[in-house]
């Protein structure tokens, strides 16, 4: 989701000099998208909840795709690292120093208690004589773009991630030969449409749609943020985990919402970068930036802990004795630990062991 990102080297606080290119507007963004996800997974939860009008319900499912906007965020953010780095080797090294690490980590946790509490994407590989390189596949982010069981559900966004930053080098290495990159990335956006979700941040970034959109629907990025979300819940088929690939998508109607859910998540991005409107004035708050800071280790710590909280819950008679409030009760308890966790983990992990990496593998 890194995710998303979760994909620029962060400053250690909001008060720290930032680098060159540095837009607090998508800092603070990665928070706002990390949070919207967190909800999502709490109402998700299965745990008892009151009846609520089908403008709310349907609201707070479509939560699940601020992963698309990580996703766009993390294709401006690439554009700038990219730019930085001296070589296409030393993006690629700068990106897996990032991301690897807090991957490992929450992903060896998870896989023992996903096992304990017998969660079948787990168990069923488990028998297979192959689930140590399956394993070592999910550590490398390989899954679900290679043929893979995805073990640490919310980690498939590291492999879409991890696909365009080989893409992103090789449009560095490649020269005159970026055309036969950029259409591999369009196969594997074909293939899995969230992935398009890239598009908006890589335009925006490249100053392809400042002067071509008009400026009433980037004035205020809530609007095109609500659009999109809007229009990519309708899109999505509610009879599939997953959105099919875009070539059987046989419905123009379908595409036309795809359409205008790119085009929305496009304004929302230029919006956000340019601190316009009240959204991009709170995402420059302190708190904001803090949750921007933390926000790839909350997306990957916060299942866990969610799940680890919910177990406990359940053993307890919690949920009986709180009826439809539970998941207020979830959201109670999961939330300030998952953003307690989250911050010793960037301070400590994210900055700390990147810190180290980068300074061995540059020596």
């Amino acid at each position: 989701m890194s995710g998303i990102s979760l994909q620029i080297t962060k400053p250690a606080s909001p008060m720290a000099s930032p680098p060159a290119g540095f837009s607090p507007g998508i800092h603070g963004a990665r928070g706002l998208f990390a949070l919207c996800v967190v909800l999502y997974h709490v109402y998700n939860s299965g745990l008892p909840v009151w009846s609520l009008p089908a403008p709310v319900h349907h609201g707070l499912r479509s939560l699940t795709f601020g992963v698309e906007m990580f996703f766009a965020i993390s294709g401006y953010v690439i554009i700038g690292t990219l730019a930085r780095s001296d070589s296409a080797r030393a993006f690629l090294h700068n990106r897996a120093s990032r991301i690897l690490p807090l991957l490992w980590l929450t992903t060896l946790v998870y896989l023992p208690l996903a096992l304990v509490a017998g969660l079948p994407w787990v168990t069923g590989p488990a028998t297979n004589a192959a689930f140590p390189l399956i394993v070592l596949g999910n550590l490398f982010a390989l899954a679900p773009l290679l043929p893979l069981p995805v073990l640490f559900p919310v980690a498939w966004t590291i492999c879409y991630e991890f696909a365009f930053y080989i893409l992103a080098g090789a449009t560095r290495l490649a020269r005159r030969g970026w055309p036969l990159v950029v259409l591999v990335g369009l196969a594997i956006c074909l293939q899995h449409p969230r992935a398009l979700f890239f598009l908006p941040g890589i335009l925006v970034a490249l100053g392809l749609v400042q002067h071509r959109l008009p400026p009433a629907f980037i004035r205020e990025p809530l609007l095109p943020l609500a659009v999109f979300l809007a229009a990519w819940s309708l899109a999505a088929n509610p009879e599939l985990p997953r959105f099919e690939p875009l070539y059987l998508w046989a419905d123009p109607a379908r595409l036309a919402l795809a359409g205008l859910a790119l085009l929305a998540a496009t304004a929302a991005i230029l919006g956000i970068s340019e601190g316009r409107g009240l959204l991009g004035r709170v995402l420059q708050t302190r708190p904001l930036m803090w949750l921007g800071t933390i926000s790839y280790s909350l997306y990957l710590w916060h299942t866990i802990i969610i799940g680890i909280t919910k177990a406990a819950m359940r053993h307890f008679g919690i949920p009986a004795l709180a009826g439809p409030a539970s998941q207020l009760v979830l959201l109670a308890l999961a939330l300030p630990a998952s953003l307690f966790i989250a911050h010793v983990s960037a301070e400590f992990l994210e900055k700390r062991v990147t810190r180290t990496l980068r300074r061995r593998i540059t020596a």
